[in-house]
């Protein structure tokens, strides 16, 4: 069983308020913004059953474990990254800053395609993998097939709930659920995540599986 919880830690400097409107392409976190995250503890509060409309999420008890390094995240330009000639048709990428492990996307009005990554080595993706699907609300739903030249699979998206998230010392008044199934050749994993309706930054993850 594989297991991973994160927490957001971060404020995110250019949040646009939402009145519980669909999340549009145009407002996907910016270049420049940065997610700080941490390995939570008490994960068994997690409850994957709360779904629906207006839903409300405590999660206040959970606390960050001390003994597991902060994770940062932002928002670059991939054009402006050390690989973008591998990925000519980015536009939109993620920046691992402790290892500078980069992830690109292909981000247009009505889909973000994953279509590579460099970590430890090149991986480009022949059949790029759909991540999202505009405009997103409560009920969208996603199917798409991946593959690179090491792996292959489905990813399975629905968003499941929209609400109000509580954390430690800081609520998110609009919220997406979202459950994610994820199978490649030789696994099979569930993911949870709860993100900002306003600029999907990711608030909380949960990983759960067989991978």
């Amino acid at each position: 069983m594989k297991q991973c919880f994160t927490l957001a830690s971060a404020v995110f400097f250019s949040l646009t308020l939402s009145a519980q409107s669909p999340l549009l392409s145009s407002q996907m976190l910016a270049v420049g913004n940065t997610v700080n995250t941490r390995v939570v503890q008490h994960f068994d509060i997690l409850d994957t059953t709360i779904q629906g409309a207006n839903a409300t999420w405590d999660f206040t008890a959970l606390s960050v474990d001390l003994g597991q390094p902060a994770i940062s995240m932002t928002i670059v330009d991939p054009a402006t990254t050390p690989h973008a000639s591998d990925f000519p048709t980015a536009n939109y990428a993620w920046r691992e800053n402790e290892t500078n492990y980069y992830r690109y996307f292909h981000l247009t009005s009505e889909k973000m395609e994953r279509i590579g990554s460099y970590t430890t080595g090149l991986s480009l993706y022949s059949d790029p993998q759909i991540e999202y699907v505009f405009p997103f609300d409560l009920g969208t739903t996603s199917t798409d097939t991946w593959e690179t030249a090491n792996d292959y699979g489905t990813y399975d998206l629905h968003c499941v709930g929209r609400g109000t998230l509580m954390l430690p010392g800081v609520t998110f008044s609009d919220v997406f659920m979202v459950r994610c199934h994820i199978t490649g050749s030789f696994y099979a994993f569930d993911a949870y995540f709860w993100y900002s309706a306003v600029n999907r930054a990711i608030l909380v993850q949960y990983i759960v599986g067989d991978g």
